[in-house]
């Protein structure tokens, strides 16, 4: 799927690529003698200090518009100057620095504090809203978007939670309790949902294999660190083998609700869409089109009325094209 982004979206990364070229500049500057720093005898610890203590955080206020998430991000930033001062900088030209780099543990276990009671909200948020049986999608995102806004972070959290909600609320989440008049599943195609299960067993066979060849061969540290990785992936391939046999492709009287896994929902106008098709063949991915399928080839595809951010071709891998097909004939017949 091609990602698209918005102006004040863009200008969010701007604090990060400020802080990557400071800390290339600072690096050269403290860890070299040329013109710069008067050959070695003007490597002032404050030149870095203004730039990364203070103008950084700035520029996360005037980047984003959000300030609770500004606020946030430039906490973050300044934990990360300093940890970047604390290596560039020589320890001879350390006079505030070195307080500072003990400083950062207080600011990053308070963050963290923060964080902790963040994620115990959303939790407590997403299960009230899983027991009253609202639309599964609504309940995840409602608490994630209330602290974090609604920006790149937000959907990247959504994500995170959908996956966490799908491993421990998965027999709450039900198929009807999601937005729609008609929903359409798409994990018997191809047995995609089969193919899923046998890659999880087949992780769950691996994990202890390659901890122990990478405990002997390479390091305890490195096995720990794989192992904890692949241990992630595997609760994202467990959540998926959920999501895709619960979460459905959804019609309602004016809209298309694609859900595909634990993807973000993305709802098209069937107004907008201009002819639907079947369709068999390989689709090459690039601009202008959006590609839902988990396995093989889509089977249908949707060329829309006004491109919607770019995007003018949709194609979609679900079990019953045909049906998916003749409803949102009948649905643009009748409106």
């Amino acid at each position: 799927m091609q990602l698209t982004y918005s102006k004040d979206s863009l200008r969010a990364f701007l604090p990060l690529i400020y802080l990557v070229a400071i800390a290339g500049f600072w690096a050269f500057y403290y860890n070299s003698n040329n013109v710069l720093n008067d050959y070695g005898q003007a490597k002032f610890e404050w030149l870095f200090m203004l730039d990364g203590l203070l103008v950084l955080p700035v520029l996360c206020w005037f980047c984003v518009a959000d300030k609770k998430a500004a606020s946030i991000k430039a906490v973050v930033y300044l934990c990360l100057a300093i940890l970047i001062g604390s290596i560039i900088i020589p320890e001879e030209n350390k006079v505030i620095w070195s307080y500072l780099e003990s400083g950062r543990f207080v600011i990053l276990a308070m963050l963290l504090l923060f964080e902790l009671t963040v994620v115990v909200t959303v939790y407590w948020a997403i299960r009230a809203g899983l027991n009253r049986a609202a639309d599964p999608d609504d309940a995840i995102a409602a608490p994630v978007y209330k602290w974090l806004g609604s920006g790149l972070v937000a959907k990247i959290m959504c994500f995170e939670a959908r996956m966490w909600s799908f491993l421990i609320f998965n027999k709450r989440i039900k198929q009807e309790n999601y937005q729609g008049d008609l929903h359409f599943s798409y994990h018997r195609k191809d047995d995609i949902h089969g193919t899923a299960l046998g890659f999880i067993w087949l992780i769950v066979f691996e994990i202890p294999i390659v901890h122990l060849l990478l405990h002997f061969i390479w390091s305890p540290f490195a096995a720990n660190v794989v192992t904890g990785l692949t241990v992630f992936g595997l609760f994202y391939m467990i959540a998926e083998y959920r999501a895709m046999s619960c979460r459905p492709i959804s019609i309602n009287k004016k809209q298309l609700i694609i859900r595909m896994g634990l993807l973000n929902v993305y709802n098209l106008d069937i107004d907008n869409i201009g002819s639907i098709h079947l369709h068999s063949d390989y689709v090459p991915r690039k601009r202008g089109i959006k590609v839902f399928n988990l396995i093989a080839n889509p089977n249908v595809c949707l060329h829309l009325k006004q491109a919607v951010n770019g995007v003018h071709s949709i194609y979609l891998g679900v079990d019953k094209p045909a049906v998916l097909m003749n409803s949102i004939k009948s649905l643009k017949m009748s409106s």
